[in-house]
């Protein structure tokens, strides 16, 4: 197969590109629009998580420490349950580790704790301020049910 730069240099010269095969010379717009439609199609089948603190069916509370803040909080139903997932953000302007854990509770609007767990936060970089988190909770997703999330320090402990 020719090289671009046998095509467009022969022995005459240089050639016009415009007497070059049509299937080199043709930008196909609808090709590349199709391909980008199928992308995003596929893209949006992949994700399969309603989010329930948007359809109102989760509230979503939070308690921080002197240490962080958090920035989002979003809580998803899953195939397996629940996933919730936010950002963390240090409230001191020097970089570093953010000590502590968090833990997260599960309630019915009864009150009945419904489930806990403890999880473990990460920064993306070691310049950044800001963590994230993310929990998968095995449970049968109730109606109306509140998510507490709690930043717990430790003084003397993991820090991340």
């Amino acid at each position: 197969m020719a090289t671009i730069h046998q095509l467009t240099h022969g022995a005459a010269g240089v050639y016009n590109l415009r007497s070059l095969p049509l299937e080199l010379t043709t930008f196909e717009p609808v090709r590349l629009f199709v391909i980008i439609i199928i992308v995003f199609v596929l893209s949006a089948c992949g994700s399969s998580l309603k989010n329930l603190v948007r359809e109102g069916t989760a509230k979503v509370d939070t308690t921080s420490s002197s240490d962080v803040h958090f920035n989002r909080v979003y809580v998803y139903e899953s195939d397996t349950g629940l996933l919730v997932r936010g950002e963390l953000h240090k409230r001191s302007h020097r970089r570093g580790p953010i000590p502590g854990h968090l833990y997260i509770e599960i309630t019915a609007p009864d009150g009945t704790i419904l489930a806990t767990t403890r999880t473990n936060y990460h920064r993306g970089s070691i310049k950044s301020r800001t963590s994230r988190f993310s929990a998968e909770i095995p449970i049968d997703v109730p109606r109306n049910f509140a998510v507490q999330i709690m930043h717990h320090q430790s003084k003397s402990g993991t820090t991340y």
